[in-house]
């Protein structure tokens, strides 16, 4: 995307930034050589993953001004996840560093036309430690877009910080952006998930995923793209 392009994001020009992206930013390890399967691993390659981390600095890189929300461990990985935001241009100042037991996320992802398996390590992940300050609060009100992704809404404590920074984006006028980011795993059962989501989306200008993303909120997805 170009600088101009990157623009489009700006709904005004006196807010401090074109979004705010909440959600998880971990580290992906990749088996070499390429193409392998992870048992036949001879070593890993490392990069930036999470879906939050991933948008905020796709939009990043395209020239926008961003910051993530979200949580990292007080250890090599939250670090490293660290590093890899502001080496993108990210803004992580409002990226807060938990102290308990909570752990950054971490992936396992192959990279084959045909079986291909992701292995996700997300035992008391430190993202859903995310909670609202008043600096978050004033970003809030500052920022053009706000983009929350599904993952950040498995933790009831967490959902309901999401909920208060959703309702703090609507009445700033923000515009509210939800990746589905689906993982079946992360939740109980298909119902409560749709139930989530369908309560999220309604606040929302604009919905992001694939096909099964969206039959997660209704089973007529023509009907769903019509509303």
């Amino acid at each position: 995307m170009s600088e101009h392009n990157a623009l489009h994001l700006t709904q005004s020009l006196d807010r401090q930034y074109q979004a705010l992206v909440i959600g998880r930013a971990g580290m992906d390890l990749y088996p070499q050589p390429d193409g392998c399967k992870i048992r036949d691993a001879e070593s890993f390659s490392t990069d930036l993953g999470g879906s939050a981390g991933n948008i905020a600095v796709a939009m990043s890189i395209a020239g926008a001004k961003i910051a993530l929300l979200s949580a990292l461990s007080a250890d090599a990985v939250g670090e490293f996840v660290r590093k890899k935001l502001e080496k993108a241009g990210v803004d992580t100042s409002l990226v807060t560093t938990t102290l308990g037991n909570e752990r950054t996320s971490l992936a396992l992802a192959e990279v084959r036309q045909e079986d291909c398996e992701v292995v996700i390590y997300r035992n008391n992940p430190a993202d859903l430690a995310f909670t609202l300050t008043d600096d978050i609060r004033h970003a809030i009100k500052n920022a053009s877009h706000l983009v929350i992704t599904g993952t950040s809404l498995i933790d009831s404590k967490s959902r309901s910080n999401i909920i208060e920074a959703i309702n703090i984006a609507q009445l700033s006028g923000c515009v509210i952006w939800f990746d589905l980011d689906y993982r079946s795993w992360n939740w109980k059962s298909k119902e409560e998930t749709r139930k989530v989501y369908q309560e999220v989306a309604a606040y929302c200008h604009v919905l992001i995923g694939n096909e099964e993303e969206f039959a997660t909120l209704s089973d007529d997805l023509e009907v769903l793209i019509q509303h």
